[in-house]
This record gives structure tokens, C-alpha cells and sequence, in this order.
């Protein structure tokens, strides 16, 4: 399963983009930096997993309480994309076509440093 982080998504001067689409495979991300795009149809159930929240990775995360946003924009109707965290607890599952209009959910740290949806 590949990794994918936020602080390798530059162009130019160190400038972030603004999005990058994650694969048609099971993959694991971190940062918020960057809006996470389920953008590459679906070809099955898929489990995306957000790294647990470390701040000495501070490269990846913008400030003290880091917000990660996950954007859909395929159909998952008929193939699911779980959001989990590193426990292996789903935090969100698209379950709708989000083809026409794109879905969008948050993330944050709660008060003992587990993922939370906003």
C-alpha cells in the first residue's frame, strides 16, 4: 500500500498544489496541505487510512491543529471509500455517486490526538 504525503505535492518554489487524486488502490496519506481527491474511478471497495497525527512530521501540517480534508468525485455507489484511521476505525464511508457533485469531509485531532470527523 503506498504512502502518500502532503509535503511531497510542490511546484515550483515550495508552493503546494491545491489537490492531488488518490489511486484506484487501497492507500495511506497524511497532511493538510492539500485537499485529498478520490478522483480516479473506482474499481472496487476501497480503504483509504489517514497516518496517525504526528507534529514532528510538521512539514505535512500547517498549523498546531491540523484539519484534513477529503474530497470525492467519483461515483461510490456500487464501490464504497472508507476513510479509516491507523487503528483500522472507518471514520467516513462515501457511499453515494459523487460524480456530478463533489462530497467533501474534514478531519481533525480531538483532545487525545485521535482523527475526528469536523
Amino acid at each position: 500500500m503506498a504512502v502518500y504525503t502532503a509535503d511531497t505535492y510542490y511546484h515550483g518554489h515550495k508552493e503546494p498544489i491545491d489537490e492531488a487524486t488518490l489511486p484506484n488502490a487501497d492507500a495511506t496519506f497524511e497532511g493538510d496541505r492539500i485537499v485529498w481527491d478520490i478522483g480516479t474511478t473506482l474499481t472496487g471497495a476501497r480503504t483509504f487510512t489517514i497516518r496517525n497525527y504526528d507534529k514532528s512530521r510538521h512539514s505535512c501540517y500547517r498549523g498546531q491543529k491540523p484539519c484534513v480534508v477529503v474530497k470525492c468525485s467519483v461515483d461510490a455507489s456500487v464501490n464504497n471509500a472508507a476513510i479509516d484511521d491507523e487503528g483500522g476505525t472507518t471514520l467516513f464511508t462515501f457511499s453515494t455517486d459523487c460524480s456530478g457533485t463533489a462530497k467533501y469531509v474534514a478531519f481533525t485531532i480531538d483532545s487525545v490526538g485521535d482523527w475526528e470527523l469536523v
